[in-house]
């Protein structure tokens, strides 16, 4: 069987109205850093790896902003307590009915943003 045009990676693409008001929430969640390609784009990367995109959006309008992101991570608990520390506002850590422990905290851009690990 050919490998050829097997999905090497995704990678989701984020709106904002600056890469600023969101930079520190994201890079906390990765435990890495936003890598700026310019003002208008840059991506999120931790331990040598791309994990998702922020992007510009003009008129960009948080409130009504859909995007949303499920990162898994091995301890939710662990990165609900560094963003609390962090002064951000995550939700409860909760273990769901589908099998999922996880949170949701939403940046200034209205991206929601779940963390889980299988419970």
């Amino acid at each position: 069987m050919s490998r050829r045009g097997t999905v090497q990676a995704v990678h989701a693409v984020l709106p904002c109205a600056s890469l600023a008001d969101v930079e520190e929430l994201h890079a906390a969640i990765s435990r890495g850093e936003v890598v700026r390609h310019d003002d208008l784009y840059g991506f999120v990367v931790a331990d040598g790896r791309e994990l998702w995109h922020l992007t510009v959006v003009d008129d960009h309008d948080p409130a009504a902003n859909a995007a949303a992101l499920y990162v898994h991570v091995p301890d939710p608990d662990a990165v609900h307590e560094r963003l609390s520390a962090a002064g951000h506002e995550p939700g409860p850590v909760r273990d769901e009915p589908w099998g999922m422990r996880e949170f949701a905290v939403v940046d200034a851009a209205g991206n929601r943003i779940r963390v889980s690990r299988n419970a």
